[in-house]
């Protein structure tokens, strides 16, 4: 295991097992690194809770997110083509779902779970071929999401508020799990998604309640300064709800120019 983290940390291009051992390891020990990779088991659960238990930080904000992880072929667990922040585009990847603790100071990692997509969960062949578990079933990237920030809580951090981007901030259910939850939220939403502006009766996709609002109502925010330039955008916050109507609890929708 030692071995193996250390060629993943090093500072060859190449993370290949073949390439790890030629660099770290004596000849004979190349099969015992070939067994931890391919079929040792080593379960990642403890070390997600022990990393909680001994964050420095016991509270803050937490973000979701996807990670992209590209990869050639078909073979490697959860690959398929799909969008990829990395890549900035679709193409043949796997995607994980991690959540981070944004503290006063540092920003640590919490858990990091893959995504299995639906089209391998229901081919049964090629689980069996790389070895995927058969209690392990499909789970939308948003039901990972809560239980990792379930799992935050009870290991005792207290979440303050949760941020996500639009794939999570759009989903129904993922926004009830966090008000289920008690937890404030900033979520990107999409801009087809529909709501009821505060005193309106016919609900509107966002987009075209931002194009309703009057420019002298936009205030200009900057928020830092990058290496191009100050971070400015203008903004303007509208109280909406969202739509259908069984969806009572009011929010505020903000909107930017970005």
């Amino acid at each position: 295991a030692s071995r193996y983290v250390h060629g993943l940390f090093n500072d060859s291009e190449r993370k290949s097992m073949q390439a790890m051992h030629g660099r770290l390891s004596e000849p004979s020990h190349y099969q015992a690194l070939q067994h931890f990779v391919t079929h040792s088991p080593w379960p990642d659960q403890p070390l997600w809770d022990r990393l909680s238990d001994v964050l420095p930080d016991r509270g803050g904000i937490l973000a979701i997110d996807d990670t992209g992880l590209p990869k050639q072929g078909r073979h490697s667990v959860g690959v398929k083509r799909q969008y990829s922040g990395r890549l900035g585009k679709t193409g043949n990847c796997r995607v994980a779902v991690t959540s981070l603790l944004i503290g006063p100071a540092q920003v640590w990692p919490l858990r990091c779970e893959l995504y299995l997509p639906r089209d391998w969960t229901e081919d049964a062949a090629r689980r069996v071929e790389v070895g995927v578990p058969a209690r392990v079933g499909f789970r939308e990237k948003w039901r990972i999401a809560l239980a990792q920030i379930r799992a935050a809580r009870k290991r005792g951090l207290h979440v303050t508020a949760v941020v996500a981007d639009a794939d999570y901030g759009s989903t129904t259910g993922f926004r009830h799990g966090l008000e289920r939850l008690g937890l404030r939220y900033a979520v990107a939403i999409r801009s087809n998604l529909r709501m009821v502006a505060d005193g309106a009766r016919a609900a509107r996709p966002v987009a075209d309640l931002a194009t309703r609002v009057p420019a002298r109502q936009w205030r200009r925010v900057c928020w830092g300064h990058g290496t191009k330039g100050p971070l400015a955008a203008r903004f303007v916050a509208l109280r909406v709800r969202p739509w259908p109507r069984r969806q009572m609890i009011a929010a505020r929708v903000t909107f930017s120019d970005l």
